[in-house]
């Protein structure tokens, strides 16, 4: 497995063999934790990588938004009242 999506939570990551796998699987299982989803690339981390080398190796990102979406807002997945998920940002 190539890539880490990484739910913010500290625990329950998954593993995808590809950046469009592992953004089907962001979507599919993300829940209102109140925090962003990362994609990092295992390639692009250390053998003896922890979190602190996740920034280096994030290619994509499903932002959290912790308000209500307007009108004019992205939104992927959307809590109503309490927030929502914009659309990907890939880096």
């Amino acid at each position: 497995m190539r890539y880490i999506v990484d739910f913010g939570t500290g625990v329950g990551n998954s593993s995808a063999d590809s950046l469009d796998d592992a953004k089907v699987i962001a979507e599919r299982d993300a829940t209102y934790t109140q925090s962003s989803i990362y994609i990092i690339d295992r390639n692009k981390l250390p053998d003896d990588y922890d979190s602190d080398d996740y920034d280096k190796a994030t290619v994509s990102q499903l932002p959290w938004c912790g308000v209500q979406p307007e009108e004019d807002d992205e939104v992927l997945i959307d809590f109503g009242d309490y927030g929502f998920y914009g659309e990907w940002i890939d880096f």
